[in-house]
């Protein structure tokens, strides 16, 4: 990873994040040109800026075969870790974009996150989806931070 990163120039907006130390917001991260938060799942050491993921940011399950088998339940990870992962996408061999047109509207997206949210006592703090250009998942996300969007439509 990291001759790819330096390579690619990425390595100076990557955040070093040190444990017991406060998360910065995504404002913050901006403001310092930090804005690249670059977690792993193998669990390798690598360098400052590559973060454990199952250490920080336990997830829900990610294989639902429709949207009516979503749950919040842990995954992996530790339930104590200071960041949450939403996992939501509707697992195919094939992933189609129609799922996530569903699965990605604002009211449903939005609706899952807070009841994740009161199930595990925390917000998602990161939202991973399939095709993040169907349904409204900026707009979710916007609203997970505060932020008053409304849901994009189509042609605007």
């Amino acid at each position: 990873y990291a001759a790819v990163f330096e390579e690619g120039g990425l390595v100076e907006f990557a955040l070093v994040h040190e444990p017991g130390s406060p998360w910065p917001t995504l404002r913050e991260m901006i403001a310092s040109n930090r804005r690249l938060l670059v977690m792993t799942e193998s669990g390798a050491a690598g360098p400052a800026w590559l973060h454990p993921r199952f250490e920080l940011a336990p997830g829900t399950p990610y294989r639902f075969k429709s949207a009516g088998d979503f749950s919040c339940a842990l995954n992996r990870g530790r339930p104590n870790s200071p960041l949450f992962l939403l996992n939501n996408w509707i697992e195919k061999a094939t992933p189609f974009p129609g799922d996530a047109d569903s699965v990605n509207a604002y009211d449903f997206l939005l609706r899952r996150a807070m009841e994740c949210q009161m199930e595990r006592g925390r917000i998602p703090n990161l939202v991973a989806v399939n095709f993040y250009d169907h349904g409204d998942v900026l707009a979710v996300v916007d609203a997970l931070n505060g932020i008053s969007a409304a849901p994009r439509r189509p042609g605007t």
